[in-house]
């Protein structure tokens, strides 16, 4: 089976890929479409859905859109990814599952210290002030489970 992912920038196309090949050994290849940053997957991941679907050398079976919360509520922000597709006319003529995800933490602090569940930090530059409610004053929420949530890569199920 073919993946295929649209993410924010290099570094998360990376870290996403190599977690789906462990969680998913019946992956063949997963094929990632970065977009520099969460301004470019809102502007972009209709167009590489497209691109998954319509390419015939790809054989995507899956894609999945992931981008940072930024500290907001991930239903929000993915439900925001949901309208955008809607609103693009695309959706009815979708053959392959999308899955939306807005990760908790950010990718990059979460792979950086291999922290456990609830410890993660909201640090990236500029986001304290808008992390510390969300995180408290310490900097730690109780609220991350990682950056990607395993159950959406069941390494049993089909397809």
């Amino acid at each position: 089976m073919v993946f295929g992912i649209v993410v924010e920038a290099e570094r998360d196309s990376v870290v996403y890929s190599t977690l789906i090949r462990r969680i998913r050994t019946d992956v063949d290849d997963v094929l990632a479409r970065p977009c520099q940053n969460v301004v470019g997957v809102r502007r972009k991941f209709v167009a590489c859905l497209k691109n998954f679907q319509w390419h015939s050398g790809y054989n995507v079976g899956k894609a999945f859109v992931v981008r940072d919360s930024d500290c907001r509520d991930s239903q929000a922000v993915e439900d925001e990814l949901v309208r955008i597709l809607d609103q693009s006319g695309f959706r009815g003529k979708l053959t392959l599952p999308v899955h939306f995800y807005a990760t908790r933490c950010m990718v990059e602090t979460w792979a950086a210290g291999g922290r456990e569940r609830g410890q993660c930090r909201c640090t990236e530059a500029g986001q304290d002030s808008v992390c510390s409610a969300r995180c408290g004053p310490s900097g730690r929420s109780n609220q991350c489970e990682g950056p990607f949530p395993t159950y959406a890569l069941p390494s049993a199920a089909p397809g």
